[in-house]
């Protein structure tokens, strides 16, 4: 089963270079053979960063915390009815 797709002109010349790139390696996709490769390829990718996320650089914790943010002044008792929502 084939269906139209549309795709951006900047992302068909990228498939192209990417065929040809592959061609003269000896490697002849067509445009549907790779993209059904591609789209293998990223979802297995994808799956694998979903599962193992990636530790964050010191830098961007740095950056986060940079950031802050002020919290109220709240006393111990409007704690729970804070966070839980309760009286």
């Amino acid at each position: 089963m084939r269906a139209n797709i549309k795709i951006r002109i900047e992302d068909k010349e990228r498939i192209e270079k990417l065929r040809a790139k592959l061609l003269l390696i000896g490697v002849k996709l067509s445009q549907e053979e790779l993209l059904g490769k591609l789209i293998e390829l990223g979802e297995k990718e994808l799956l694998q960063i979903l599962e193992k996320p990636t530790p964050m650089s010191k830098r961007k914790k740095e950056q986060i915390l940079a950031r802050g943010f002020d919290l109220p002044v709240v006393r111990m008792e409007e704690m729970d009815e804070i966070i839980y929502g309760e009286s």
